[in-house]
């Protein structure tokens, strides 16, 4: 399944990433299960949020990587894709750390405004840093 050019095609990512479920489901299991004691009842609706959002992603991923970013030395497209998907998994860890009374409301508040201001910066950082001095001229 490839579409030349050594790039896999857009069903290849999405088997991948559907591959990468279940290895959620046992991380989500070893962590917060075994981990922080939360019963698998609560952990069944962040797993299924985060493995949809997987899902979701998988074709921007795909999109970014067929743009042959790294070889025409623009990586925007995949760490525009690579950082909205940490943001939101980040955002949905917090919604839930706050709402299993792991963390407090202040603590979650002061994360994701941080996380949601710092992201453009690091997202700069790292355009401007591969361009600099990773990128071919």
């Amino acid at each position: 399944m490839s579409t030349g050019q050594n790039h896999p095609s857009v069903w290849s990512w999405l088997c991948g990433c559907a591959a990468g479920v279940p290895i959620l489901a046992i991380s989500f299991y070893v962590l917060f299960h075994l981990g922080l004691g939360l019963s698998l009842h609560q952990l069944l609706a962040p797993w299924l949020i985060q493995s949809a959002l997987t899902m979701l992603l998988a074709p921007f991923f795909y999109w970014s990587r067929r743009r042959r970013a790294i070889s025409e030395g623009d990586v925007r497209p995949m760490a525009l894709t690579i950082y909205a998907y940490g943001v939101l998994g980040s955002l949905l860890y917090l919604w839930y750390g706050f709402k299993f009374r792991l963390i407090s409301q202040k603590a979650a508040s002061e994360a994701a405004i941080t996380l949601v201001l710092a992201t453009p910066a690091l997202y700069l950082i790292t355009v401007y840093t591969y361009r600099k001095f990773l990128s071919k001229p």
